[in-house]
């Protein structure tokens, strides 16, 4: 008799979590609404984590191929942990909602970040150059504020 209520009942707590953990549209709205400075936490926090996944995939490929096994290269190493990392954290910067008054240069730092991606996609080695194909997009993020930003890759 207990099994007959008791599976409903999961059912309904693990919807209940699933719509608490959504937000149901709520985070949407807010989300719709950023701040510039908002909007650069958020970024941020975005590149952070680029920069660090790039740093750890780096970390793994160097550790699986030390002292030359497996053929590793620097070359496919920057591939690996640089050119993906970069691309995914471009992917969710531009889903950001970008706030008013600051598109224009917001869209040019994504137009500056693709642009740098294309080069690395068809050279990983110049990751490695300074200054690297990533440099305009280096000096929007930090003149709009965008944190972590202005120092990856």
């Amino acid at each position: 008799m207990i099994h007959r209520y008791l599976a409903p009942g999961i059912l309904l707590a693990a919807l209940s979590a699933f719509l608490g953990l959504t937000g149901c549209g709520s985070d949407e709205q807010a989300e719709a609404s950023l701040t510039p400075a908002q909007f650069g936490k958020k970024a941020s926090l975005i590149c952070n984590r680029a920069s660090s996944e790039g740093f750890k995939k780096a970390g793994i490929y160097v550790s699986q191929h030390a002292g030359g096994r497996a053929g590793g290269s620097e070359k496919e190493m920057f591939e690996q942990a640089g050119t993906t990392t970069f691309e995914q954290a471009l992917r969710e910067l531009q889903v950001l909602p970008v706030p008013s008054g600051i598109e224009p240069g917001i869209e040019a730092y994504f137009e500056e970040f693709e642009a740098a991606l294309e080069e690395v996609r068809k050279e990983p080695l110049l990751l490695a150059a300074q200054p690297n194909p990533f440099e305009a997009a280096r000096r929007l993020a930090k003149k709009y504020d965008l944190g972590d930003c202005g120092a990856i890759p």
